[in-house]
């Protein structure tokens, strides 16, 4: 794979990627290569640090292994994909084992590669303080794991917005109406959500992505090494991986019909006939999470840079802060145009819900990977 280099702690040099080359060894990202791309120096036996697990433990991890097959195979998951009680129950004497032999130890005592990049270890590191420290202390790049984290960026340097309304031709730029504004094409109703204009907007969306100097992708990946790369380094990583397109989500405001079905159907797949309901306008997506939904790598990184004037409320997505949490703890995401959040939604709940606000939210979602959490 051809790296683009630049010292991203020292150097605002933006190195082009038109010519970058992808690896088919690599994962994809939302049906696209990914990009790695070096962001700084560090101690390449730090980087690739792998620890050994003792005999006993190993049998521990197995054993806890094939008790979540079991518990996925009787118990399951439900609808929205999110674990039973059961399931989660299951890890408690596991995260005992890792807790007590850091506690005598000193030292954290890891499987090397089952468990160093597995999802697990990743979202126990949310709910024990003590696995959590000892992790962080050999792999600082997981503190990028946990919690949420909001990153700025000037909006003149990196216009995303304009590009976008320049690639779709929206007037004025006024993505709080693209719904209302997108030429060509009436807008959406109940009927028509997966029709002529969402298939109009995904054309023009992906067309945009294809032409050669394309204004949006060259700001895009100018985001990721100014704004990401340099907070990598911070975590002591040499390089990342991260999503080669991005992908657009808009959430158009329901009228009081569609909000009315939407709420009939809450919950709901399939009709009396067995026929698959459709999702009327204004609802994105179900509650989720990356891993279990879309079999991303466990060490990614999710990035939502909303292009709107503003995501809040019902217009916004709903990212609940613990994997495992109950559904209806999360809150949703308050963000203006300016502002992008970094979470764990490969382990961590998130959707929408149906959008009163009135306003159409439009944004970006990709993600990362930190070089040290990818080659794991």
């Amino acid at each position: 794979m051809a790296a683009c280099v630049a010292d991203a702690a020292i150097c605002p040099v933006i190195t082009s990627l038109a010519n970058a080359t992808t690896d088919k060894h690599k994962p994809t990202f939302g049906q696209a290569f990914c990009y790695k791309f070096q962001v700084g120096k560090c101690n390449d036996e730090k980087c690739k640090f792998k620890h050994l697990l003792d005999a006993a433990t190993l049998q521990k991890y197995n054993e806890f292994l094939e008790t979540k097959k079991k518990t996925a195979g009787t118990a399951g998951h439900t609808q929205t994909g999110s674990p039973t009680s059961s399931r989660a129950n299951s890890i408690t004497p596991w995260l005992d084992v890792l807790c007590n032999l850091t506690s005598k130890t000193g030292a954290p005592v890891f499987v090397g590669d089952p468990l160093l990049g597995h999802r697990e270890l990743y979202t126990l590191c949310h709910v024990s303080a003590d696995l959590q420290r000892a992790v962080l202390a050999h792999l600082p790049a997981i503190a990028l794991l946990l919690g949420k984290r909001i990153i700025g960026f000037d909006t003149e340097t990196f216009d995303l917005s304009r590009h976008l309304c320049a690639a779709l031709g929206i007037p004025g730029c006024d993505l709080d109406r693209l719904h209302l504004l997108l030429p060509g094409v009436e807008p959406p109703s109940l009927d028509t959500r997966r029709g002529k204009w969402r298939h109009t907007l995904t054309h023009r969306w992906n067309a945009s992505l294809r032409v050669e100097g394309s204004a949006l992708m060259d700001s895009y990946s100018a985001w990721m090494r100014h704004r990401i790369a340099p907070l990598l380094v911070c975590h002591g990583e040499s390089h990342m991986y991260y999503s080669r397109l991005p992908l657009l989500r808009h959430h158009a405001p329901c009228c009081a019909e569609e909000l009315s079905r939407t709420l009939a159907l809450h919950g709901e797949q399939r009709d009396e006939a067995g026929r698959k309901l459709k999702r009327p306008a204004g609802v994105s997506i179900t509650r989720h999470t990356d891993g279990d939904a879309y079999g991303i790598p466990p060490g990614s990184v999710n990035v939502w840079l909303p292009l709107s004037s503003h995501a809040w409320g019902s217009n916004s997505l709903v990212v609940e802060d613990f994997p495992w949490s109950e559904e209806g703890s999360g809150s949703a995401l308050d963000l203006l145009y300016g502002e992008a959040m970094l979470f764990y939604g490969n382990g961590c709940h998130h959707y929408t819900v149906p959008n009163t606000t009135g306003v159409c939210r439009t944004s970006l979602d990709f993600r990362f990977i930190p070089g040290s959490l990818f080659d794991a």
